[in-house]
Formats: C-alpha cells, sequence, structure tokens
C-alpha cells in the first residue's frame, strides 16, 4: 500500500522541519537538512512551525551542526536565544518533578511521571532536547486528596475545582494544578486516558512493568517503553496529532528502545488503542521513517480506517490555523475507536465529560465570586 505522505506536497520550511525532527542526524538526513535549508525563503515561517510543533530545540541543533552558514543572523540569534531559554525551563520542570515524586513517596503515595521531563531525558537523551510546559504525575485514584494536599505544601492549587462525583463515575481523569509564584503547571492523573477514548489506564496497570531513568543525580520512575508507546498512540489520538513532536516522541521511542512489539500489541489491544496505536506508528514511519516492524506495519496499513486516520493528519499538519474544531476533532476520536461498543462508550461518555468540565468551571467560578 502507498505512503501517506506521498500524497502531500510541502514547501521547503516544512520539509527543514520534517528533516530536523529526530535527535540524531546521520549523513544523509544532514544533507536533506542542507538542501532545505537552502531552499528557504521564509525563515519566519520556519520559526513560526517551529514554535508551534515543539521542535525549537531540535530544529536549531541541527541547522547548527549542518547548515548554519545558510541560516540568516536574525534567525540563528531567535533560535539560540529560545533553546536557551526552554533548556532552563526544563531544567526547572525537572528539578520540580524530581522534588514532588520525593514529597508523595516520602509519604506512602506512588507516584509514576510520564511524558514531560522523564520523555525527554529518558528517549530523547536531554532535557534540553524537547519542547514541554508542565510535568505528567499518575497516582492511584485512592490517593488523589493526599496528592493535592501534599502539593498545597508547595504553593500548587486546582485551576478549576475538582467535582469528588464526576471522578467516581470516570467523568474526570485529571487534575491540573498551578503554583502562581513561578507558574510551574503540573498534570495530576489518576488515569492516562479520558474514559471517552478508551478504559482508564491506571498506576496498578502501570506500576509491576516500570522502568527507572537517571535524571540530575537521581533516578526516576516511568512506564516501561511499550507502556509509554502505547500511551504516546492515546495522547496523540486524542490531539489529533496535531504537533508533529508527539509523532516524533513516538519515532526516537522506536529508533532508540528495544520494544517487545507482542506486549506492545497485547497493552494496546487491552487498552482498547490499537487503531490509536497504529495510527502513531504509520505517522512516524512515512513523515519520520521509524524503524517499525513490517509486521506492525502491514497490520496498521491493512485497516483502512487507520491509512484514513494518518492521512488526515498529514493533510492538516502544516496547514496555519488554530484547530480544526470541537466537530472535526470529535469526529477523529470517534474514527479511532476500534469497534461498535468502543464507539457506542466514546458517544456515552463524551457529552458527559464536557459536561463535568462545564460543571467544574462554574462551580470554580462561583468559589471565586463568592470570595471576593
Amino acid at each position: 500500500m502507498r505512503n501517506v505522505a506521498r500524497s502531500v506536497v510541502l514547501d521547503a520550511e516544512a520539509e527543514l522541519l520534517l528533516a530536523c525532527a529526530r535527535v540524531r542526524m546521520e549523513p544523509v538526513a544532514g544533507a536533506r537538512v542542507r538542501e532545505m535549508a537552502g531552499a528557504v525563503s521564509d525563515w519566519s515561517a520556519v520559526l513560526d512551525l517551529a514554535r508551534r510543533h515543539r521542535l525549537v530545540p531540535l530544529l536549531y541543533t541541527h541547522l547548527k551542526a549542518v547548515a548554519e552558514d545558510l541560516v540568516p543572523a536574525s534567525a540563528r540569534a531567535a533560535l539560540r536565544e529560545e533553546f536557551t531559554a526552554n533548556a532552563a525551563r526544563n531544567l526547572a520542570l525537572a528539578t520540580e518533578l524530581l522534588a514532588v515524586t520525593e514529597l508523595l513517596a516520602s509519604h506512602g503515595v506512588r507516584a509514576l511521571p510520564y511524558k514531560g521531563p522523564a520523555l525527554a531525558q529518558c528517549v530523547y537523551g536531554s532535557l534540553a532536547s524537547r519542547q514541554m510546559k508542565d510535568v505528567d504525575v499518575l497516582i492511584a485514584p485512592e490517593d488523589v486528596e493526599r496528592a493535592l494536599s501534599l502539593l498545597a505544601t508547595r504553593g500548587y492549587a486546582p485551576v478549576t475545582r475538582l467535582l469528588p462525583g464526576a471522578r467516581r463515575l470516570g467523568l474526570e481523569y485529571q487534575c491540573v494544578l498551578t503554583r502562581p509564584s513561578d507558574d510551574t503547571v503540573i498534570e495530576l492523573h489518576w488515569s492516562v486516558v479520558p474514559r471517552a477514548m478508551a478504559p482508564p489506564v491506571t498506576l496498578d496497570q502501570l506500576w509491576p512493568s516500570r522502568l527507572h531513568t537517571a535524571m540530575l543525580g537521581r533516578t526516576l520512575p516511568g512506564p516501561s517503553h511499550e507502556d509509554t508507546l502505547v500511551i504516546l498512540g492515546i495522547h496523540g489520538s486524542k490531539h489529533q496529532w496535531a504537533r508533529l513532536e508527539w509523532i516524533c516522541g513516538v519515532a526516537e521511542l522506536v529508533r532508540t528502545k528495544p520494544i517487545d512489539w507482542v506486549k506492545v500489541h497485547g497493552r494496546a489491544e487491552q487498552w482498547r488503542a490499537t487503531r490509536m496505536l497504529d495510527t502513531g506508528l504509520l505517522l512516524a514511519t512515512d513523515l519520520l521513517d521509524a524503524p517499525v516492524p513490517d509486521a506492525m506495519l502491514d497490520s496498521a496499513r491493512r485497516d483502512a480506517r487507520v491509512v484514513s486516520l494518518a492521512a488526515s493528519v498529514i493533510e492538516r499538519l502544516f496547514i496555519d490555523e488554530d484547530g480544526s474544531g470541537d466537530r472535526v476533532l470529535r469526529a477523529f476520536q470517534l474514527g479511532t475507536q476500534q469497534s461498535a461498543r468502543d464507539r457506542a462508550r466514546y458517544i456515552w461518555f463524551r457529552p458527559l465529560i464536557d459536561g463535568a468540565r462545564k460543571g467544574a468551571r462554574v462551580a470554580h467560578w462561583l468559589q471565586d465570586l463568592s470570595a471576593r
């Protein structure tokens, strides 16, 4: 079956970003970067694309290595400044993540970081090589209230009021907290996936196979490579794979880590996420040359829905727009569901979850109003 990426013609700016969307630059890829850098006519568009797709660190690193002489001075300066600021921010996030996980552990709360600094260190090999805005921590549902109390001692407060009833019914799976003193954001999860997208994926499922990554002189637990791969597939599908960095994460994980593909397949089936995973693998292979085994690719390409989903992502990936709108996003999410029963679950839970979130925002507004 044809490569789904071949049906879309991209300009030099987008092609350059694609060529830089990898951690390690082989000679052939380096030559491609230099070729595309020489063809770029609008460097402000390149920078805007890199910011939108959260690939400024990789773009800066590879242009500096193989095509610095082809980049205008103003663009070089902007990239260098943003790379440095991102590295400092990531270092602060990683330091805070270590402090938070140690605080939780000291009070008997198991915590499993994923994505964020943990993914940067484990898969990218450097905190400076990935852009991120927050840290994600998975805990057990029964530890939510205790974790919120502990995080409050470090200055964190929920963005919106957490409704216990919505949590018990599975209408919420996370709580976003911010610290006003430095705008640090923590996403505290008791499942890594919204109930509409898939059945709950909990700490108890991930904890037995966890791995440890060295970071800033200490070790941090995280999901296994196989679990991480499926989680990335779910996360990307939840957001319609709108950022190239999400696809890059899948490609780099496959490229750099030993993967037990039998376990991956089993996890995806267990979590009703096979179509989400297959879409991510197809995108990572067709756009970024990820070395996915032929058997996995053949299975993905036999699913016409997966091919269609991947093609729709590629068609929209470099379109200059703020988003595809809720209607298009919901249709995409529904398309990732594997069976009629999965689609029924999505159709049932989606409006309930949206209603619960609206209720939480209203409750938070009323709480603020009464405090004035």
